[in-house]
C-alpha cells in the first residue's frame, strides 16, 4: 500500500495561528462583555470569564504544534493529518467566527432587544456545542494520525545486511 506523506510544517504554522486567533477571540469576548455589562464588578467576577472555554483550546493547539514540531522527521499519512487540521479550523476559527457574525451584526438588525438576548443565548448554545463535538473529534483525528505515523525517515533506510541463515544455500547454487 502505497502512502502519501504530508510536510509537517505548514501544519504547525496553521495550528499556531489558530491558537493565536483563539487568543484574540478570547480579548474580543472579554472586551464585549465589559462593555455590555455596565455591573461587571459587582456581578461576575474576573476568575468566571477567564475560564475553561477560553484558555483550554489554545493551549491545546500549542500542545499539538509542539508534538508535531518534535516529531517533524517522522512520515505523517496525509488523510489523518487532513482531517484533524480541516476539523480543527471549523471548531476553532470558523464556527466562532459564524458565531460572532452573526450575534453581533446580523441578528441586531432584525430583532428587538427583549428577543435578541433570548435567540442570541440560543445561538451561542448551538454554536457552542457545535463547536466542542468537532474540536473533541479534531483531537480524535490528531491521536490517529501520530498514531499512523510512520518511522522517521533515517530508520526507514537502515536496511539489515546481516547474512541469514538461507544466503549460504544461495552462494553454492550460483557457483
Amino acid at each position: 500500500m502505497e502512502t502519501k506523506s504530508v510536510k509537517i510544517v505548514p501544519v504547525i504554522y496553521v495550528l499556531i495561528i489558530i491558537a493565536l486567533f483563539r487568543v484574540l477571540l478570547f480579548l474580543f469576548a472579554s472586551y464585549s462583555f465589559y462593555v455590555y455589562n455596565e455591573k461587571v464588578e459587582k456581578d461576575l467576577p474576573l476568575s468566571t470569564i477567564i475560564n475553561f472555554t477560553f484558555i483550554f483550546p489554545p493551549i491545546i493547539l500549542l500542545v499539538e504544534a509542539a508534538t508535531y514540531y518534535f516529531l517533524r522527521k517522522r512520515n505523517f499519512l496525509r488523510r489523518p493529518v487532513n482531517l484533524h487540521i480541516w476539523t480543527t479550523f471549523f471548531s476553532s476559527f470558523f464556527i466562532p467566527l459564524v458565531g460572532i457574525i452573526v450575534i453581533y451584526f446580523i441578528l441586531p438588525s432584525y430583532l428587538s432587544k427583549k428577543s435578541m438576548v433570548a435567540v442570541s443565548r440560543q445561538t451561542d448554545y448551538y454554536l457552542g456545542n457545535g463547536m466542542w463535538i468537532l474540536f473533541w473529534l479534531a483531537r480524535l483525528f490528531f491521536i490517529i494520525a501520530i498514531r499512523k505515523s510512520v518511522t522517521s525517515v533515517k530508520e526507514q533506510d537502515q536496511t539489515d545486511n546481516s547474512a541469514g541463515f538461507l544466503n549460504e544455500f544461495s552462494d553454492q547454487s550460483q557457483t
